[in-house]
Protein backbone atom coordinates (compact mmCIF):
# COMPACT_ATOMS: atom_id res chain seq x y z
CA UNK A 1 0.00 0.00 0.00
CA UNK A 2 1.49 3.35 -1.00
CA UNK A 3 0.84 6.25 1.32
CA UNK A 4 -0.82 9.10 -0.50
CA UNK A 5 -1.32 12.55 0.96
CA UNK A 6 -4.99 13.19 0.44
CA UNK A 7 -6.18 16.68 -0.40
CA UNK A 8 -8.76 18.03 2.00
CA UNK A 9 -11.55 20.34 0.86
CA UNK A 10 -9.91 23.36 2.47
CA UNK A 11 -6.66 22.78 0.55
CA UNK A 12 -7.97 21.90 -2.90
CA UNK A 13 -7.46 24.61 -5.48
CA UNK A 14 -5.44 26.84 -3.18
CA UNK A 15 -2.44 28.67 -4.64
CA UNK A 16 0.54 30.36 -3.00
CA UNK A 17 -1.42 33.61 -3.12
CA UNK A 18 -4.22 32.05 -1.09
CA UNK A 19 -1.76 30.81 1.52
CA UNK A 20 -0.11 34.22 1.77
CA UNK A 21 -3.47 35.64 2.81
CA UNK A 22 -4.63 32.81 5.02
CA UNK A 23 -3.80 32.86 8.72
CA UNK A 24 -5.12 29.54 9.98
CA UNK A 25 -6.97 26.86 8.06
CA UNK A 26 -9.02 24.04 9.47
CA UNK A 27 -7.49 20.70 8.57
CA UNK A 28 -9.77 17.74 8.10
CA UNK A 29 -8.03 14.61 9.33
CA UNK A 30 -9.90 11.39 8.71
CA UNK A 31 -9.58 8.12 10.57
CA UNK A 32 -8.14 6.58 7.41
CA UNK A 33 -5.40 9.20 7.24
CA UNK A 34 -4.43 8.62 10.88
CA UNK A 35 -4.26 4.87 10.21
CA UNK A 36 -2.06 5.53 7.19
CA UNK A 37 0.36 7.63 9.25
CA UNK A 38 0.44 4.99 12.00
CA UNK A 39 1.06 2.27 9.44
CA UNK A 40 3.83 4.24 7.76
CA UNK A 41 5.54 4.98 11.08
CA UNK A 42 5.46 1.36 12.23
CA UNK A 43 6.58 0.09 8.82
CA UNK A 44 9.57 2.42 8.58
CA UNK A 45 10.68 1.86 12.18
CA UNK A 46 10.59 -1.91 11.70
CA UNK A 47 12.25 -1.70 8.25
CA UNK A 48 9.47 -3.80 6.72
CA UNK A 49 9.17 -3.62 2.94
CA UNK A 50 5.63 -3.30 1.70
CA UNK A 51 5.74 -0.77 -1.14
CA UNK A 52 8.18 0.97 -3.43
CA UNK A 53 8.97 4.16 -1.56
CA UNK A 54 10.46 5.03 1.83
CA UNK A 55 10.14 1.51 3.19
CA UNK A 56 12.16 0.29 0.21
CA UNK A 57 15.19 1.77 1.98
CA UNK A 58 16.88 1.19 5.33
CA UNK A 59 15.89 3.76 7.98
CA UNK A 60 18.50 4.56 10.63
CA UNK A 61 19.83 7.21 12.96
CA UNK A 62 23.04 8.92 11.85
CA UNK A 63 26.24 7.29 13.12
CA UNK A 64 29.77 8.65 12.91
CA UNK A 65 30.82 5.64 10.85
CA UNK A 66 28.32 6.41 8.08
CA UNK A 67 29.82 7.75 4.85
CA UNK A 68 27.91 10.89 3.87
CA UNK A 69 30.28 12.55 1.40
CA UNK A 70 28.66 11.05 -1.70
CA UNK A 71 25.17 12.38 -0.95
CA UNK A 72 23.95 15.08 -3.34
CA UNK A 73 20.47 16.58 -3.28
CA UNK A 74 21.40 19.47 -5.56
CA UNK A 75 21.52 21.99 -2.69
CA UNK A 76 24.97 22.91 -1.42
CA UNK A 77 23.79 23.98 2.02
CA UNK A 78 21.94 20.71 2.66
CA UNK A 79 24.84 18.64 1.34
CA UNK A 80 27.30 20.56 3.51
CA UNK A 81 25.18 20.10 6.62
CA UNK A 82 24.95 16.34 6.18
CA UNK A 83 28.65 15.92 5.34
CA UNK A 84 30.21 18.40 7.77
CA UNK A 85 27.80 19.46 10.53
CA UNK A 86 25.22 16.76 11.19
CA UNK A 87 27.46 14.53 13.34
CA UNK A 88 28.59 17.42 15.52
CA UNK A 89 24.99 18.65 15.93
CA UNK A 90 24.02 15.15 17.01
CA UNK A 91 26.92 14.75 19.44
CA UNK A 92 26.08 18.12 21.02
CA UNK A 93 22.37 17.19 21.28
CA UNK A 94 21.37 20.09 19.05
CA UNK A 95 19.63 18.05 16.35
CA UNK A 96 19.15 14.41 15.43
CA UNK A 97 19.58 13.27 11.86
CA UNK A 98 17.92 10.22 10.32
CA UNK A 99 18.88 8.52 7.09
CA UNK A 100 17.29 6.45 4.34
CA UNK A 101 19.81 4.36 2.45
CA UNK A 102 20.31 1.38 0.16
CA UNK A 103 23.32 -0.49 -1.18
CA UNK A 104 24.40 2.59 -3.12
CA UNK A 105 24.43 4.90 -0.11
CA UNK A 106 22.20 7.61 1.40
CA UNK A 107 19.13 8.53 -0.66
CA UNK A 108 17.41 10.91 1.77
CA UNK A 109 17.78 12.43 5.23
CA UNK A 110 16.06 14.72 7.68
CA UNK A 111 17.15 16.49 10.85
CA UNK A 112 14.83 17.41 13.72
CA UNK A 113 15.12 19.07 17.13
CA UNK A 114 12.99 20.41 19.94
CA UNK A 115 11.91 24.00 19.52
CA UNK A 116 9.12 26.44 20.30
CA UNK A 117 6.73 28.48 18.20
CA UNK A 118 7.08 32.00 19.52
CA UNK A 119 4.66 34.90 19.53
CA UNK A 120 6.09 37.23 16.87
CA UNK A 121 3.71 40.06 17.68
CA UNK A 122 0.97 39.32 15.16
CA UNK A 123 -1.95 39.08 17.56
CA UNK A 124 -4.48 37.96 14.93
CA UNK A 125 -2.48 34.81 14.22
CA UNK A 126 -1.54 34.14 17.82
CA UNK A 127 -5.08 34.58 19.13
CA UNK A 128 -6.43 32.12 16.59
CA UNK A 129 -3.78 29.55 17.46
CA UNK A 130 -4.54 29.77 21.18
CA UNK A 131 -8.28 30.49 21.06
CA UNK A 132 -9.17 27.35 23.07
CA UNK A 133 -6.82 28.29 25.91
CA UNK A 134 -8.22 30.67 28.57
CA UNK A 135 -6.75 34.17 28.24
CA UNK A 136 -5.15 34.12 31.68
CA UNK A 137 -3.34 30.86 30.88
CA UNK A 138 -2.12 31.70 27.39
CA UNK A 139 1.62 31.64 26.85
CA UNK A 140 4.05 33.39 24.54
CA UNK A 141 5.35 30.08 23.20
CA UNK A 142 4.04 26.68 22.11
CA UNK A 143 6.11 23.46 22.17
CA UNK A 144 7.20 22.38 18.71
CA UNK A 145 9.47 20.11 16.74
CA UNK A 146 11.67 21.85 14.20
CA UNK A 147 12.44 20.28 10.86
CA UNK A 148 15.92 21.67 10.45
CA UNK A 149 16.94 19.94 7.24
CA UNK A 150 15.30 17.67 4.67
CA UNK A 151 17.07 16.42 1.57
CA UNK A 152 16.35 13.82 -1.11
CA UNK A 153 19.01 12.64 -3.56
CA UNK A 154 18.69 14.39 -6.90
CA UNK A 155 18.68 10.98 -8.56
CA UNK A 156 15.26 10.12 -7.14
CA UNK A 157 13.65 13.51 -6.57
CA UNK A 158 10.05 14.18 -7.60
CA UNK A 159 9.10 10.63 -6.63
CA UNK A 160 7.03 11.56 -3.58
CA UNK A 161 9.63 10.66 -0.93
CA UNK A 162 9.62 14.15 0.57
CA UNK A 163 5.89 13.95 1.21
CA UNK A 164 6.27 10.59 2.91
CA UNK A 165 9.08 11.94 5.09
CA UNK A 166 6.75 14.69 6.34
CA UNK A 167 4.11 12.04 7.12
CA UNK A 168 6.69 9.96 8.92
CA UNK A 169 7.81 12.91 11.06
CA UNK A 170 4.18 13.57 12.02
CA UNK A 171 3.91 9.93 13.05
CA UNK A 172 7.13 10.05 15.08
CA UNK A 173 6.00 13.19 16.93
CA UNK A 174 2.50 11.91 17.67
CA UNK A 175 3.11 8.21 18.28
CA UNK A 176 6.74 7.82 19.32
CA UNK A 177 7.58 10.92 21.34
CA UNK A 178 7.13 10.92 25.12
CA UNK A 179 6.51 14.67 25.27
CA UNK A 180 3.89 16.92 23.72
CA UNK A 181 4.49 19.10 20.66
CA UNK A 182 1.76 21.25 19.18
CA UNK A 183 3.51 22.26 15.97
CA UNK A 184 5.96 21.11 13.34
CA UNK A 185 7.91 24.17 12.19
CA UNK A 186 10.45 24.91 9.49
CA UNK A 187 12.50 27.85 8.23
CA UNK A 188 11.73 27.18 4.57
CA UNK A 189 14.04 28.40 1.82
CA UNK A 190 12.24 31.26 0.15
CA UNK A 191 12.03 29.86 -3.36
CA UNK A 192 9.00 28.77 -5.33
CA UNK A 193 9.74 25.04 -5.28
CA UNK A 194 10.36 24.80 -1.53
CA UNK A 195 7.43 27.00 -0.54
CA UNK A 196 5.12 25.01 -2.82
CA UNK A 197 6.34 21.74 -1.27
CA UNK A 198 5.51 22.85 2.27
CA UNK A 199 2.23 24.48 1.24
CA UNK A 200 1.17 21.22 -0.40
CA UNK A 201 1.92 19.41 2.85
CA UNK A 202 -0.29 21.68 4.96
CA UNK A 203 2.25 24.20 6.28
CA UNK A 204 1.25 27.83 6.71
CA UNK A 205 3.15 31.09 6.99
CA UNK A 206 3.52 32.34 10.56
CA UNK A 207 4.24 35.95 9.64
CA UNK A 208 1.96 36.38 6.66
CA UNK A 209 3.77 38.66 4.19
CA UNK A 210 6.22 40.10 6.73
CA UNK A 211 9.09 37.78 5.76
CA UNK A 212 8.28 37.56 2.05
CA UNK A 213 11.58 39.23 1.13
CA UNK A 214 13.74 37.19 3.52
CA UNK A 215 15.94 34.26 2.49
CA UNK A 216 13.80 31.91 4.60
CA UNK A 217 10.18 32.00 5.75
CA UNK A 218 8.85 30.61 9.03
CA UNK A 219 6.18 28.00 8.35
CA UNK A 220 4.21 25.75 10.68
CA UNK A 221 1.97 22.70 10.63
CA UNK A 222 -0.58 22.47 13.42
CA UNK A 223 -0.60 18.91 14.79
CA UNK A 224 -3.70 19.43 16.94
CA UNK A 225 -6.16 18.30 14.21
CA UNK A 226 -4.24 15.03 13.90
CA UNK A 227 -4.25 14.56 17.67
CA UNK A 228 -7.96 15.33 17.89
CA UNK A 229 -8.69 12.83 15.12
CA UNK A 230 -6.77 10.15 17.04
CA UNK A 231 -8.85 10.75 20.15
CA UNK A 232 -12.16 10.97 18.32
CA UNK A 233 -11.75 7.82 16.21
Amino acid sequence: MALAIKNTPVLEGKTSEHFNKMIVIKTVVSKERILEIKSLTKTILSNKKSWLNLSDFTFSELKESVVTINFDCGDGDLNDFLCNDSTNYQNQLIAKTYLFSNQNGIVAFFSISNDVLTDKGDRSIWNRLSRKIPNQKRKKVFPAVKLGRLGVSNIIQSGGLGKQIIQLIIGLVLFESKSASRFLIVDAYNNERTIKFYNNNGFQFLLGDKDVNESTRIMFLDLLPYWNAINLN
